[in-house]
């Protein structure tokens, strides 16, 4: 969700389906309670990957994954969908450099979408 502000988001659940209940939560909120949602988000995040940063990378990188098919279909030049896990990863890496642990928690926390 860091990737754009509340606004992009807003549109695209306006505009179009989503897959996930998160994205159904998170999404449509306006700015100022997307950002408490955010750092609830981030705090439980951090305390189930053990990183900050890898929480932050997941709530920067997730959303392009899990709703890759409603970000696509935005069409927003500046938001790429991505197509699979090892894409997120590869996107995680050029935002931050990740030791094989974080790397794996980072994977594993695409693959099993978060919940609010």
């Amino acid at each position: 969700m860091y990737q754009a502000n509340a606004a992009v988001w807003n549109r695209i659940a306006e505009t179009q389906t989503l897959e996930t209940s998160w994205a159904m939560q998170m999404f449509p909120l306006p700015a100022e309670h997307l950002d408490k949602a955010l750092a609830l988000e981030e705090a439980r995040l951090t305390a189930l990957t053990g990183s900050e940063m890898v929480a932050a990378l997941v709530l920067k990188i997730g959303p392009l994954l899990w709703e890759s098919r409603a970000v696509a279909r935005a069409g927003l030049q500046h938001l790429p969908a991505l197509e699979d896990v090892e894409e997120a990863v590869l996107m995680a890496e050029r935002e931050a450099p990740m030791n094989e642990a974080e790397k794996a928690s980072f994977r594993k926390a695409m693959i099993e979408t978060p919940m609010t």
